[in-house]
């Protein structure tokens, strides 16, 4: 027969379970929308441990650590955070990245169906560390990133009693040593690719009006792509792509030679979209070499539309479109695995070499952080490297000619 509860112990109970006697523990910790008990329960195996858990149960609930149970997996709830909490607070490009590594790595992962209350420290620290040995460690700090987000907020909203995330340590950075930057040569050939092409495209243009002409049909507006232009544009300045394909004529001072970056054209699940900079220091104006200012103003000539480089309906192009243009362009100069990012690298690295203040370079890629310029961007070529080691050279051979001029008989 159950031992009757003393005064005090609260709801202590006896059941048998599997043959086997335990006592229950419950606690109130708080009610639903109708009036129900949230009930939290544990069990002990003897009275005197059972009225000990109540004790400290009760203690718990009081001052708030003590949450309700619920069976959420971790991707559940990281998908319940992102639409909640992050969807109308973020840039759609971060959302978008967001969504995309929980789908990739997260949704059918046995991570992500561990119940979220159960999640340890030592779990995320495990998972993350598969990235960090195939490489992959900056997809690593993502999700860490992400996890400490989410979870942080279940821990204010109590689904959790801490963050257990704060614990992981952070992989270490992505190496620079993948990170290409084009030769003097590839340059060179890489622009010639793009006026051939610029070539064709107005031999192109040229067949199809005087067709027009002979058919009498009305003259449509015809767009070039004008990729020699756009390459030249991002050797000279560092721009980003989403920040070449939203200049606009109004963004660009071919009297004083500056270009004001303003907005960002991106790509995300729900087509373009025109957004402000990456970042406040993204927003910044950019001094222009004197042949950059002749090229923008003989193309200025031929424009009719607000954006420089724009599509039929004069509307900024899209990345994905534009990546694609500018890959016939890498094809045709053979040159592999070049990404438009790499005329970035390109910019900051010659500036740098040419004896270009840091402080300068960093202003002009938009980084907050000069230090961002030299561990991303910065990748000295084979030759710079030579030139810098004659200057130990050069320094060796003048202590020894001071030497000989010193030990010389007078």
């Amino acid at each position: 027969m159950p031992r009757k509860r003393g005064n005090g112990e609260g709801a202590i109970y006896k059941r048998t379970i599997r043959g086997q006697d335990y006592y229950i523990v419950e606690v109130t910790i708080d009610t639903d929308d109708n009036g129900k008990r949230i009930k939290k329960t544990s069990s002990a195996k003897t009275h005197t441990e059972a009225v000990e858990k109540l004790k400290q149960m009760q203690a718990d609930a009081k001052n708030g650590s003590l949450i309700k149970t619920t069976h959420t997996t971790l991707y559940q709830w990281l998908e319940d955070f992102l639409d909640t909490y992050k969807r109308d607070n973020i840039k759609p490009t971060t959302f978008d990245s967001y969504k995309k590594l929980i789908s990739c790595h997260i949704e059918n992962s046995s991570m992500g169906k561990k119940q979220l209350q159960k999640l340890t420290p030592t779990d995320i620290q495990r998972f993350l560390k598969q990235f960090q040995q195939s490489n992959k460690r900056e997809t690593a700090r993502k999700l860490l990133l992400i996890f400490n987000m989410a979870l942080r907020k279940a821990a204010q909203i109590g689904i959790l009693t801490k963050n257990v995330a704060e614990y992981v340590e952070l992989p270490k950075s992505v190496s620079n040593a993948a990170v290409a930057v084009l030769t003097v040569e590839e340059i060179a050939s890489l622009k010639k690719a793009a006026e051939e092409i610029n070539t064709a495209e107005e031999a192109k243009i040229a067949a199809i009006r005087k067709n027009r002409r002979k058919t009498a049909n009305p003259t449509k507006t015809i767009v070039r792509n004008h990729l020699a232009e756009a390459v030249c544009l991002a050797l000279d300045t560092g721009i980003r792509r989403g920040e070449l394909l939203g200049l606009t004529w109004s963004d660009i001072d071919l009297e004083q030679g500056k270009l004001y970056i303003r907005r960002n054209v991106v790509e995300t699940s729900i087509g373009k979209l025109i957004q402000t900079p990456k970042t406040d220091d993204s927003n910044r104006v950019i001094q222009l070499l004197p042949e950059t200012i002749d090229m923008l103003t003989k193309l200025k000539q031929n424009s009719t539309h607000e954006y420089v480089f724009c599509q039929q309906d004069g509307q900024p192009r899209s990345p994905r479109h534009f990546s694609k243009l500018y890959t016939q362009v890498c094809e045709k100069a053979g040159i592999d695995n070049s990404k438009f990012h790499t005329l970035r690298h390109t910019h900051a690295t010659e500036a740098l070499e040419s004896g270009m203040d840091a402080k300068v370079v960093s202003e002009r890629l938009g980084h907050a952080d000069i230090r961002t310029t030299f561990n991303i961007y910065v990748h000295p070529s084979e030759e710079f490297h030579k030139s810098e080691l004659t200057k130990i050279q050069n320094r060796r051979m003048r202590g020894i000619a001071t030497s000989v001029h010193t030990l010389s008989p007078a």
